[in-house]
């Protein structure tokens, strides 16, 4: 039982015999336990180094990794929440160099010959990089030798008390509709469910029996009229009780309902409670995760990625029948769909719960809600003077005359002020170009020399702005489309939301930001970045509003109030490096969400200023230590990127 949200766990390990090594840990955890990431702490005489290991989506995982020089204890927190879990470790053994070496050519030549580089250069951090990029993380083509690898039998519980209180059971309301490619597919639902350990449940089959079925054995087998309101198939529903949308060829995962039951016990408030997914082709063989986000409002307003493995309170279907919004018994396609995202209390369970056929078409339908923006109300364009851009820069004249440029094009003179901080620029060139621009109606120029420290630069600037939005914009991004700054305000104006980003692409064409994962690389990073400008990437996050943890500073628009509320960007600990994700993080400490606009893209010359792979720069090593310890939690598990993902890559792969 976790008395705090951080237990610790020491492991009876002789350290000192294996620091300095790589190992390859197999670990259990609890399947109907909250999902989430161990982990793993080496402590030295005088300090600790902390590593997050893979969550157990099927109740085992592995990890492989270095165990620090120096290291003499090491502790495992195998979870992030007070309560009863459980946790072993089953296996434990060091992986020799050579072995280590010899699997990281079979996964990626390439990788392999770039470590090898990097370590005879004397690139130590860089060489891990590339061999973490290979060895710790899974394709997604790889998905059934994953799980079955990983896959624990299932152990049921019951829920019927909660720290020590007696509490309801939830019943369950499932409706199937028939699947013609799968027709003896209701029977095997039938059984799935019966063999289900969580026992309140009944299923009302959407039509009329077919031949035999009208004497099922099982009382809990009904069927629904398809013509007849939907209120007559939950009339017997308590209002707290749930309804599941399922087709008849559906598999539910043997933990599917006492996953449900157990979330509800933990949070009985909300509307409605949602899982993963996968798929099984015709050969039994597993594929296509669905390993889902937290829940993202936005995201669900473009895209309904809840699917089928929802459960929704049968008061809000309730509701929505009562104004014709699922009228009919045979409207039940897409029950997550039928919430409103702003209103909504959403919550995700990160477990597998239900698996679909490959066979059968996808089902899911277009979501029926349609975005009403500011700039659809004419809010935006109708104020004047509404947003500050404020452009660092020193020297550079060639960048800094193209960003400079590309904003005046693209934005109408009137509504903007462009406020360009000049870092101590000494070419002559540079300052004639900042003399001509102080003189233009919508520029200024804030001469602010000295030790370059991103953060006091953009915090300066700010308390100089005029308007009721900011935008800071690197001086190496450029502005290529019209309406770019109102569709990103259009976010940044709603009362729930802080940051908003856009989609920064490189000049070839590649993206280079679509939003940043708190926790990839021990830090943060960019997910999908190199992906084509045209994917529609993980969930289709690339052509659709999200919610994410953070958004890089190279185009950030915020609120002045919201900015200001917190403080700004924080030029005493992150003067340069992750001081936008430092800012994003306190923005949701305040309640505020971060947003990624990709319909918005900007060129980025990422870092022309000041250089690549600032991570690996010992320069910034006091800023990433302060990141580490600050931001422990939200490395451990960023919300809108599933735990059982690899936090070593930047593409969508399996820890």
């Amino acid at each position: 039982m976790a008395s705090s949200p951080h237990p610790w766990l020491k492991l009876d390990v002789d350290a000192l015999a294996i620091a300095d090594q790589w190992i390859r840990m197999t670990y259990a955890s609890g399947l109907l336990e909250p999902l989430a990431r161990p982990v793993l702490r080496c402590v030295s005489a005088d300090a600790h180094y902390d590593q997050v290991m893979p969550a157990a989506l099927f109740g085992r995982a592995f990890w492989l990794g270095r165990i620090p020089k120096g290291s003499t204890e090491i502790w495992i927190s195998p979870t992030n929440r007070c309560g009863a879990f459980s946790f072993r470790v089953e296996e434990l053994e060091t992986v020799g160099r050579v072995a280590l070496l010899w699997r990281l050519f079979r996964e990626s030549p390439w990788r392999a010959a770039k470590c090898v580089a990097a370590r005879i250069f004397g690139h130590r951090e860089l060489a891990r990089l590339h061999l973490r990029r290979a060895l710790c993380a899974t394709r997604l083509n790889r998905y059934d030798a994953w799980r079955k690898a990983r896959l624990r039998p299932f152990e049921p519980a019951t829920f019927d008390r909660c720290e020590g209180r007696a509490i309801r059971q939830p019943h369950f309301r499932i409706l199937a509709q028939r699947d013609r490619e799968a027709p003896e597919g209701l029977n095997s639902l039938l059984s799935q469910l019966s063999a289900q350990p969580y026992p309140n449940w009944t299923l009302g089959v959407v039509g009329a029996p077919a031949r035999g079925e009208e004497s099922a054995a099982d009382e809990r087998l009904m069927f629904v009229d398809a013509h007849a309101p939907l209120g007559d198939a939950i009339a017997r529903l308590d209002d707290d009780d749930f309804v599941i949308q399922l087709t008849s060829g559906d598999l539910l995962s043997a933990l599917a309902l006492e996953a449900l039951a157990g979330a509800i016990a933990r949070d009985g408030d909300a509307d409605a409670f949602y899982g993963d997914e996968d798929r099984v082709d015709g050969h039994g063989v597993h594929c296509s995760p669905r390993l889902k986000p937290d829940w993202s409002p936005r995201l669900c307003e473009s895209t309904p990625y809840l699917d089928s493995a929802i459960a929704v309170k049968a008061k809000v279907i309730k509701g929505l029948g009562s104004v014709g919004a699922m009228s009919r018994a045979g409207d039940i396609a897409n029950l997550g769909a039928k919430l409103d995202p702003s209103a909504s209390k959403v919550r995700h369970i990160r477990r597998i719960l239900l698996t679909r056929r490959s066979t059968r078409q996808d089902q899911r339908g277009p979501s029926r809600f349609e975005r009403r923006t500011l700039l659809d109300s004419g809010r935006v364009s109708s104020m004047d003077r509404l947003a500050t851009i404020i452009v660092p820069t020193r020297d550079r004249l060639d960048l800094l005359e193209a960003c400079v440029e590309s904003v005046t094009t693209h934005a109408r003179a009137e509504s903007v002020e462009i406020l360009v901080v000049d870092n101590g620029s000494v070419e002559a060139r540079t300052k004639a170009y900042l003399a001509k621009l102080a003189k233009e109606r919508n520029c200024r120029v804030l001469p602010l020399p000295g030790p370059f420290n991103y953060s006091q630069l953009c915090n300066s600037a700010a308390t100089k702005a005029r308007t009721p939005f900011l935008v800071f914009l690197n001086n190496d991004v450029e502005i290529v489309e019209a309406s770019w700054l109102e569709r990103l305000l259009v976010f940044a104006g709603r009362p729930d939301i802080g940051a908003v980003g856009a989609k920064l692409l490189y000049p070839n064409g590649r993206i280079q930001h679509a939003g940043i994962v708190v926790g990839i690389d021990g830090l943060a990073g960019h997910f999908q970045r190199g992906l084509a400008a045209s994917s529609s990437g993980y969930f289709g996050r690339l052509r659709s509003p999200h919610e994410v943890s953070a958004v890089t500073a190279a185009c950030l628009a915020i609120e002045s109030k919201k900015f200001f509320a917190v403080g700004g960007f924080d030029e005493r600990n992150l003067p340069v490096d992750l001081c936008d994700v430092d800012l994003c993080q306190r923005l949701t400490e305040r309640g505020w969400r971060t947003v990624c606009e990709p319909t918005v893209r900007l060129v980025h010359r990422e870092s022309a200023t000041r250089g690549a792979n600032v991570r690996l720069d010992d320069r910034y090593k006091a800023q990433h230590d302060y990141f580490r310890a600050r931001w422990s939690d939200a490395i451990r598990d960023d919300p809108y990127f599933h735990p059982a993902l690899s936090l070593d890559t930047l593409s969508p792969a399996l820890g």
